[in-house]
């Protein structure tokens, strides 16, 4: 298992990353599911401390490889909508900086 490091973030923001997860298939076919579940909760104790975050975190692993988990809907944009709306539309995903 690699071991996959969180940067700061720039940015502050509203976003929570409480939605489906969405792994792309080269992350699914590079990271194990643990690797894959340690980003999440990385990224969840983070927008913990600090209520809310920017919509992008950056990781590091041992390869120098750059990873990201993106945030589709912050808070405004899920307060303005229908539930059923931000249900199917309320996503994090987790993909290489090289697949953005």
């Amino acid at each position: 298992m690699s071991i996959c490091t969180i940067q700061p973030q720039e940015e502050t923001g509203t976003y929570m990353f409480t939605g489906r997860l969405y792994a792309t298939a080269a992350i699914a076919e590079t990271l194990s599911p643990a690797e894959i579940s340690q980003i999440l909760s990385a990224v969840r104790k983070r927008v913990a401390e600090h209520n809310g975050a920017d919509y992008l975190f950056v990781f590091t692993n041992d390869e120098e490889e750059r990873i990201f988990a993106i945030d589709q809907l912050n808070r405004e944009m899920k307060a303005a909508a229908s539930p059923v709306w931000v249900a199917k539309n309320d996503i994090v995903t987790v993909l290489f900086a090289n697949e953005y």
